[in-house]
């Protein structure tokens, strides 16, 4: 596992007066560029090279700079690496940037600085380790199936990482819960029905929070 040393020992090639904030190019990389900017910061973004015009469609949102790569795990390699140092990167890890490079691969093979504590990142990764969490804040969570056959009520099923919910379906009964998972194995979605995270399914409002808060300033919306 990478040292907090090490990650001292990069920092020593960085002029910290010339930050950019970076990361890999998905949806939350716009909330990430666009509150970069607002403080002040250049910003750097790693893109697929079939993707960039995506993100060039939002100016207020559109890093200063791009590193194209043939695949976000590309970000591992020494070249990609060297580049993220000359441009002095802090990066800003997502859901995306663990689902796509790895978590065990940025604890393991990736030196760059990185905001937060990346060992948290195999929370992010890890359903069971994010449930550990709920039980242990003591907040109420749906009932879970570990056999398809013992459902009772509607559910809803979800699989490992973070892919925009591709994939993720509602069962109204165990004998159509049965069909969808054979169905997602088939795909190639999951492997096997060990992988689904199969969940009683709760009416009631969705919401999806999303800010961006920063110590640097004095309004904001923090948790206290």
């Amino acid at each position: 596992m990478i040292t907090r040393e090490d990650i001292r020992r990069m920092l020593l090639k960085y002029d910290k007066g010339k930050l950019t904030v970076s990361t890999i190019c998905s949806h939350s990389a716009l909330q990430i560029f666009h509150g970069a900017r607002e403080l002040g910061f250049r910003t750097l973004g790693v893109t697929a090279a079939d993707r960039r015009f995506v993100y060039e469609a939002f100016p207020l949102a559109k890093p200063d700079t791009f590193i194209e790569v043939r695949e976000f795990k590309d970000v591992l390699s020494k070249e990609v690496q060297e580049r993220l140092v000359k441009e002095n990167c802090v990066i800003i890890p997502h859901g995306s940037f663990v689902e796509y490079v790895g978590a065990a691969n940025i604890l393991d093979k990736f030196p760059i600085p990185m905001f937060g504590n990346r060992v948290v990142l195999q929370w992010e990764s890890d359903r069971s380790k994010q449930k550990e969490w709920f039980r242990e804040a003591g907040l109420k969570t749906p009932r879970e199936f570990k056999d398809p056959s013992e459902v009772d009520c509607k559910v809803f099923v979800k699989y490992p990482g973070a892919k925009g919910g591709a994939g993720y379906f509602t069962a109204d009964s165990a004998e159509e819960l049965e069909n969808r998972i054979e169905l997602a194995i088939r795909s190639g979605l999951i492997k096997s029905v060990e992988e689904a995270s199969i969940q009683e399914f709760i009416a009631g409002v969705r919401y999806y929070f999303h800010f961006f808060y920063s110590l640097m300033l004095d309004g904001g919306f923090r948790v206290a």
